[in-house]
């Protein structure tokens, strides 16, 4: 639809990322100034444009749109946790679910953390809410929808250059928070944990190797060690 709006060029491509990456921290906002203040709100929203996130607001790739996706989702379900507009959040919630799933397959991962909730959340009340596990049931869906171009897939999991280890979640917050002074706790950490098998992103002097990083993705930045932490 972008590209047919404002024609085939790079800012049309990306147009629906740049919206899903504003939508997201328009949503943290609204999330964080419900249980605490505006300011608080503020920070929230400001926070994942200061780290790698927001390379994906200028990638034409479905990631930034799946950061909008999940981020409405949390809106809308903790809307129905608060009884606001429950028709319209429990459409949300569905809605916004699917269509993370339709843009890529791996945002099955986002109901993990809202299943667990709202699993809390009716041992709390001591009750279930049954419109609202049939909500993410809908949203299942796209994977129905997809499941044979899955299996095709799964054909080719063999020869995938990003195989899944253990410590790619330490290194995926270590790229991602690489632009902020959290980002030294994972820096040391990946550095502390080196192997021939585990590349490290930075190394001591700087250098950045990154040497099974997609074409695709954002360029590993060289940094010392410490990550940005201000010294005088």
């Amino acid at each position: 639809m972008s590209l047919k709006l404002f024609g085939v060029n790079h800012w049309a491509l990306r147009l629906p990322e740049i919206l899903g990456v504003g939508v997201m921290s328009l949503c943290l906002f609204v999330v964080v100034s419900r249980r605490s203040s505006a300011a608080y709100g503020l920070v929230a929203m400001v926070l994942p444009l200061v780290t790698h996130a927001l390379y994906y607001a200028t990638e034409a790739r479905p990631y930034g749109l799946v950061l909008g996706f999940a981020a409405f989702s949390l809106l809308c379900w903790q809307s129905l946790a608060d009884d606001r507009r429950r028709i319209l959040s429990l459409a949300g919630l569905s809605a916004s679910l699917a269509a993370a799933l339709a843009s890529h397959y791996y945002a099955v991962l986002i109901f993990v953390p809202l299943v667990l909730g709202e699993g809390a959340r009716t041992i709390v009340r001591r009750r279930l809410d049954p419109w609202v596990w049939l909500a993410f049931a809908v949203a299942t869906i796209p994977l129905w929808v997809f499941l044979p171009l899955i299996q095709s897939g799964r054909q080719l999991s063999g020869t995938f250059w990003a195989k899944p280890r253990w410590f790619d979640p330490v290194l995926f917050y270590q790229d991602l928070l690489a632009l902020t002074a959290s980002g030294a706790i994972f820096s040391s950490w990946g550095s502390s944990y080196s192997s021939p098998s585990i590349p490290l992103f930075v190394l001591p002097s700087g250098r950045s190797l990154g040497s099974d990083r997609c074409p695709g993705s954002p360029p590993a930045r060289s940094s010392p060690p410490w990550g940005t932490l201000p010294f005088p």
